[in-house]
């Protein structure tokens, strides 16, 4: 599973979109099809001691932010598509807040692929007030611990 979305910095009442995920069949698995498998992403706000919600506070999947591009038995890929409400009502009244995300990839007849929960966290991303536009890093670091 490789994505774009890791690692990088949004600005509440921006979209978030354009950013790719790609999923590829295990090299031993020569038998199940992924095609039109359910594809889901689970979003989790981190606490500042970086410990994940309990529940997801956005779950995206195929035509509810996510776009499918590749759809074979081997191979899936696809675009992000996170709209500016969206983003704006993830970040609340906090001025930057850190986000964990998991992958859920369930092939049609099979068990999920992996599931977001006790497997670890496929990365983070930030969002971040629009006034805080241009900060540093470490200025977002300390607007994480507020």
């Amino acid at each position: 599973m490789t994505d774009a979305l890791n690692g990088k910095i949004f600005l509440s009442g921006a979209s978030i979109s354009g950013y790719t995920w790609e999923f590829s069949r295990p090299i031993n698995d020569t038998i199940t099809s992924y095609v039109n498998a359910d594809v889901t992403t689970r979003i989790f706000s981190l606490s500042v001691d970086g410990i994940p919600s309990s529940t997801p506070v956005l779950t995206l999947s195929i035509n509810n932010g996510l776009t499918r591009r590749n759809n074979t038995a081997s191979f899936q890929s696809g675009l992000y598509q996170i709209t500016s409400t969206q983003t704006a009502t993830l970040l609340g009244s906090s001025k930057a807040k850190r986000f964990s995300y998991a992958w859920w990839i369930q092939p049609l007849g099979y068990e999920p692929v992996r599931a977001p929960i006790g497997e670890g966290y496929d990365g983070t991303f930030v969002i971040v007030k629009e006034g805080y536009a241009g900060s540093t890093l470490k200025d977002i670091e300390l607007l994480l611990l507020e």
